[in-house]
C-alpha cells in the first residue's frame, strides 16, 4: 500500500518526524485539529464511547479478510456487552455508498446498535478537545492523533497479520510510529 507512494511523492507535508519518512523534500506542519471557524462543535461522542474506525477499501488488502476482521471485532465487542458503537468512514466511501451499506447489514445481522458518524465530524478534532474516546481500528491514521489525546486504541489487526500477506507493510509502518512516538495502543487479539 504506502510502499507505491514512495514512487510517487516528490514532496509531502507530515505532521511528526516519522510520518512520510522515505521523501527528502517535506515540512512537518504542527497538528492542531481545532477549526478557529468553527464557533461550536456539534457532535454526540461522549466519553468512553466506542468509535470504530473503518479503513478504506481502496489497498492492496483483500477485502473480504478487512471484512472477517470486522466481523470478530463485533463479536468480540458484543461478548464484552458493548452493543452500542459509532462508525467513522473512510471518505472513499462516499464514493461507493454499496461498500457502506455492507457494514450497515453486517452491524444489522448481528444485533449491534449502531450510527454513522457523518463526514463532517472529525474524531480527531473532538478527542483534542477532550473526549476520551475508545478507538478500535486497523490501520486508520485516527489511532495516531487519538493516542496523543489520550483515548484508548485498539488495534484488531491479528486476522490479517495471519491471513493476508499484503497486510505486511501496513503493520510494520504501523509498529514503527508507534514506537517511535510511544503511544499507549492495544493490539488486541480476536476469537
Amino acid at each position: 500500500m504506502l510502499s507505491n507512494y514512495k514512487n510517487k511523492l516528490d514532496s509531502v507535508f507530515r505532521n511528526h518526524e516519522h510520518s512520510f519518512d522515505f521523501s527528502i523534500k517535506n515540512e512537518i506542519i504542527p497538528l492542531s485539529f481545532v477549526n478557529k471557524f468553527k464557533k461550536e462543535i456539534i457532535h454526540n461522542i461522549k466519553n468512553n464511547d466506542i468509535v470504530i474506525a473503518i479503513d478504506s477499501f481502496k489497498t492492496n488488502l483483500k477485502f473480504n479478510n478487512y471484512i472477517i476482521s470486522y466481523i470478530k471485532l463485533l463479536n468480540h465487542l458484543k461478548s464484552n456487552d458493548n452493543h452500542k458503537i459509532k462508525l467513522k468512514f473512510h471518505p472513499d466511501y462516499v464514493y461507493e455508498p454499496s461498500y457502506m451499506k455492507m457494514f450497515e447489514e453486517i452491524n444489522q445481522s448481528l444485533g449491534m446498535d449502531y450510527e454513522i458518524l457523518k463526514n463532517n465530524v472529525f474524531v480527531e478534532e473532538i478527542a483534542s478537545l477532550g473526549v476520551k474516546i475508545n478507538l478500535y481500528c486497523i490501520f486508520s491514521s485516527l489511532y495516531i492523533y487519538l493516542a496523543q489525546n489520550n483515548s484508548k486504541v485498539f488495534i484488531f489487526d491479528d486476522y490479517l497479520r495471519e491471513n493476508d500477506e499484503a497486510y505486511f507493510d501496513i503493520y510494520s509502518i504501523n509498529k514503527k510510529i508507534i514506537e517511535k512516538l510511544g503511544l499507549d495502543v492495544n493490539f488486541i487479539r480476536l476469537k
